[in-house]
């Protein structure tokens, strides 16, 4: 096609979106660039009307092409142009967040190259693809980011790199001295690392911030039972499926008291925590099997009322459970009487 065509066409485009006819819009450019395939404007045309109308795939290829054409002749910041239109409709776009962090390093733009490195870092570390997950989150320690110290402590503690965890760590926390999350993985490097008082140290601080993190609940009970202070273990048990319980996380209570259950078999309390999660779900049959088995404990460690009480409750949730047998069907029978003249009429009644 001759450029006065091509001129004639792309004229006819541009009318045809300003009287809001989009369809045909996009007929035209898709047209010009077949013909015109270097033509910029009218990918671009079609990239923001793909988008208007949801062709979210259509319009990622526009902007690629042109981003990629761009960063190939360095024209880095026509390139970062299209680049962030991508990342604005998918964030997952992953080699588009690399160049776009490249971008911004290579123009010392440093505060924004830290925060692109770290998401591609944290991309990386969830596809557990920790090599690449580690290169990223050095390429932002590399430029003073603190946040990195975190990816990379949750990195080499997936690792079970317990040691080096907790230096990435510790440096990151000395400075930000409450930020829960590093302190959490913090606490659990020293369990991994069996410093149990330093796991218990850091654990308690975080329940001082938050008073009812439940990941600090279960992690002091990491701590305790590595210590073998069984009686403090327990507590936190107890406390963690309380906690549970109250923000109806029943599945998470659920398998807390199982694991406390398999740590001490022999408490009886264990039983009845676990019987009064399933009550509280709504599971009375198990809820009654374990209020006996909560009884029977408590019976053989000779403490009679709890025994009593637990059985009793044993007894009433199995007689208030709705049988799931379906009702047997009434069967017709029939019913002689007699009727005038001496006759005999059969009818039929439901008993």
């Amino acid at each position: 096609m001759k450029e006065d065509e091509l001129q004639e066409l792309l004229e006819k485009a541009n009318s045809s979106l300003q009287k809001g006819n989009k369809d045909q819009a996009i007929s035209l450019y898709e047209e010009i660039v077949l013909s015109d395939p270097e033509n910029a404007l009218a990918h671009m045309r079609l990239a923001e009307l793909y988008a208007e109308k949801g062709l979210k795939e259509k319009a990622l290829d526009e902007l690629l092409l042109l981003g990629n054409a761009y960063y190939e002749s360095r024209l880095f910041k026509n390139a970062l142009k299209y680049f962030l239109k991508v990342l604005e409709l998918d964030p997952v776009q992953i080699d588009t967040r690399i160049k776009v962090a490249d971008i911004y390093n290579n123009d010392e733009l440093e505060s924004k190259a830290k925060l692109e490195y770290i998401a591609i870092a944290e991309y990386y570390l969830s596809a557990n693809n920790l090599k690449k997950a580690k290169e990223y989150a050095k390429k932002a320690i590399e430029l003073k980011s603190l946040e990195a110290l975190y990816v990379l402590g949750r990195i080499q503690y997936t690792q079970g790199m317990f040691k080096e965890a907790a230096v990435s760590l510790e440096t990151l926390t000395k400075i930000k001295i409450n930020h829960v999350a590093a302190l959490l993985c913090l606490g659990c490097s020293y369990v991994g690392d069996s410093r149990y008082y330093e796991a218990v140290v850091v654990f308690k601080k975080v329940l001082r911030l938050e008073h009812e993190n439940i990941e600090a609940l279960k992690g002091l009970i990491d701590a305790y039972a590595g210590k073998g202070s069984s009686l403090e273990a327990i507590g936190y048990y107890l406390k963690g499926i309380d906690l549970m319980t109250k923000t109806k996380d029943f599945d998470g209570a659920i398998k807390i008291s199982l694991k406390f259950i398999k740590s001490y078999p022999a408490e009886a309390e264990g039983y009845a925590k676990l019987a009064e999660v399933y009550e509280a779900k709504g599971m009375k049959k198990e809820a009654g099997d374990y209020y006996k088995l909560a009884g029977n404990y408590y019976q053989k460690q000779k403490a009679a009322a709890k025994a009593e009480y637990y059985n009793e409750k044993a007894e009433f949730l199995g007689k208030n459970i709705p049988s799931s047998a379906p009702a047997p069907r009434l069967k017709e029978r029939r019913k002689t009487v007699e009727t005038g003249g001496g006759r005999r009429k059969n009818t039929r009644r439901k008993s």
